[in-house]
């Protein structure tokens, strides 16, 4: 009999497994078929220039949590931004009569055409549970506006013929009538591959705030920048001019087109004469005229050792935190470069590569670090340490550029540093040059290190640093950890018979037993 109902109820388990792995299956091939991803533009057609809202909807997940945003595709000729998601959940009764819950979230991106023509949107893909679903492609029509001179838009450069690596202002200026526009945009905007942009620290924000006059921060072809916005009158209107201002340098020699900068914006033509009747516009385009650069090559005679390509004018200083040191003690050396901006293209030289440092000092291998960052100045700041103790200066660091407007090569150089170099030094641990990767703190206290006969350095050990290291088995057995070994252990054994005992009074079955 009892061979039986053990034999029921392994039976009983067995298919209550099944089923319940039958009901888990369905149940997630169920979640799997509720998915569904597609993507949905605001609209089919458009200007050169609109903001084209395009959702990417995903339902019938589970729960959003890890659901990373899709990228947004590349498309020629148009410039897609993210804009955030929004998410919404019902509730649904699955095969296994469970209540589940089901989340959609809506993936919102904007697309502004940069030309005329049929704009095809290619499918999104959005990874769910380690698959991935794909979106249908979205074909939307883009028709140019008419251009206008109501509101001129014009770009200028500081240099048509620079020489390759040379920085340019490039300065786009969008000046319009208040009362005539509104929403304007700046249409996908690129330069020729001989040309690039540069990252730098614009002088605006430096501007004082006006009355009419305001500087605000933007990002125009990846690069952080400032908009300059000013207000003036001409006769009877008001005018807004919008300036922008962005670093470039052409990359090769040869002719360069920068093309012309487009904004697309609304005309108002009609203010409306009620309240119940808002302004009527139309869409327009304002166009500039393209600029051609002669990039010039460097000359390729009379290059100094260890130039780079940098092109501008510098100018080096450099001073230590002290100069009475012992041997081998850190010396921190700070390095200040003065220029025209952009200066983020100008890197300190590597000194563990140069003689006259690797001779007598060791660098640390960490390199420069920046300091601080101020428009025109950027302070850098490394470790060096003395090997020799007839070290009488930290030699100059330099720096060979090339002067643009004297049109040669010239090498910046800092001024020799005195330094006072005992024989004797303090050593501590964090003296050990360690590679970029280690994040090792130094510790809290210093041991002193004598020079050792031979002129090594050594340590010096004495029998007080190193006591009576004789075992004695009456004195380890004084040792707290002896006495809690020797005490703990009876004492649990003690306290597990008294458990013991009180069990078999309570319990008769244990009293049997026993």
């Amino acid at each position: 009999m009892r061979h039986t109902t053990h034999a029921l109820t392994s039976m009983f388990v067995l298919a209550y497994v099944a089923l319940h792995t039958l009901c888990v299956s369905a149940a997630a091939a169920q979640s799997a078929a509720d998915i569904s991803v597609s993507a949905k533009a605001s609209t089919t057609e458009a200007f050169v220039g609109d903001a084209v809202r395009v959702t990417v909807s995903l339902s019938g997940v589970g729960s959003t949590n890890g659901l990373t945003p899709p990228a947004a595709p590349d498309i020629p000729g148009a410039r897609v931004e993210y804009q955030g998601a929004g998410q919404r959940s019902s509730s649904i009764m699955g095969f296994d009569g469970r209540r589940r819950v089901s989340a959609s979230v809506d993936f919102n991106f904007t697309v502004v055409p940069g030309r005329a023509g049929v704009l095809t949107v290619p499918p999104f893909e959005v990874e769910v549970g380690g698959a991935v679903w794909q979106t249908d492609p979205i074909d939307i029509v883009v028709r140019e506006p008419q251009t206008s001179d109501i509101a001129p838009v014009e770009v200028t450069v500081s240099n048509e013929t620079p020489y390759v690596g040379e920085p340019l202002t490039l300065t786009f200026t969008w000046t319009f009538p208040e009362s005539r526009v509104s929403n304007g945009e700046f249409i996908a905007y690129q330069l020729p591959d001989g040309v690039r942009p540069l990252a730098g620290i614009d002088p605006s924000p430096r501007l004082t705030q006006q009355r009419n006059r305001s500087v605000r921060e933007i990002t125009f072809m990846g690069q952080p920048t400032y908009m300059l916005q000013e207000r003036f009158a001409r006769g009877r209107d008001t005018f807004s001019s919008l300036r922008i201002q962005l670093y470039i340098e052409a990359t090769k020699a040869g002719e360069q087109l920068i093309p012309p900068v487009e904004i697309a914006f609304d005309e108002i033509v009609s203010s409306g004469r009620s309240r119940l009747r808002g302004a009527i516009t139309e869409r327009r385009i304002a166009r500039s005229t393209p600029i051609t650069l002669e990039a010039r090559p460097l000359p390729t005679q009379s290059v100094p050792d260890g130039f780079d390509g940098l092109v501008g004018r510098v100018d080096l200083s450099a001073g230590v935190d002290q100069t009475n040191i012992g041997l081998g003690d850190p010396i921190a050396l700070r390095l200040m470069i003065r220029g025209d901006e952009p200066l983020a293209r100008v890197s300190p030289p590597e000194l563990d590569v140069d003689p006259a440092f690797t001779d007598d000092f060791r660098v640390d291998d960490e390199g420069w670090s920046l300091l601080n960052e101020q428009p025109g100045l950027r302070i850098f700041q490394t470790v060096i340490r003395a090997m020799r103790d007839d070290v009488e200066a930290a030699p100059p660091i330099r720096l060979p550029y090339f002067d643009a407007e004297r049109e040669r090569y010239i090498i910046a150089e800092t001024e020799p540093l005195p330094l006072n170099v005992r024989d004797r030094r303090r050593v501590t641990a964090a003296d050990a040059i360690r590679p970029r990767e280690s994040a090792v703190p130094p510790p809290a206290s210093v041991t002193e290190l004598e020079r050792s006969l031979g002129g090594v350095p050594g340590v010096p050990i004495t029998e007080a640093m190193l006591g009576d290291r004789a075992f004695v088995m009456a004195d380890a057995m004084r040792t707290p950890a002896a006495i809690g070994m020797l005490v703990g252990g009876p004492a649990c054994l003690a306290f597990a018979g008294l458990i013991a005992v009180g069990r078999s009074r309570r319990d008769p079955s244990v009293r049997r037993r026993t």
